[in-house]
């Protein structure tokens, strides 16, 4: 889920996911993937690809290379599902 007033972008994980306590308080970025990209989709669902997927240096966030589009996140809230 998405909203543009305010920019909100809703991410959902299971509890006790090892991702969930790096996004807790931490900011982070979303990786929208390009239709190329099924590789690497497929890499970060569990069948690894030959070669580790390419991650840009040019900031403080973990950004793919390739990607469509990414969002650059602030945690705001934590709720209890």
């Amino acid at each position: 889920a998405v909203s543009l007033d305010p920019p909100l972008a809703q991410v959902t994980l299971i509890r006790g996911n090892r991702a969930s306590r790096y996004l807790e308080k931490s900011p982070f970025a979303i990786n929208i993937m390009s239709t190329d990209q099924l590789a690497t989709c497929l890499h970060f669902a569990g069948k690894p690809m030959a070669t580790s997927p390419r991650w840009r240096d040019d900031g403080e966030l973990p950004v793919l290379q390739g990607n469509a589009a990414t969002l650059e996140c602030v945690p705001w809230r934590t709720y209890d599902g």
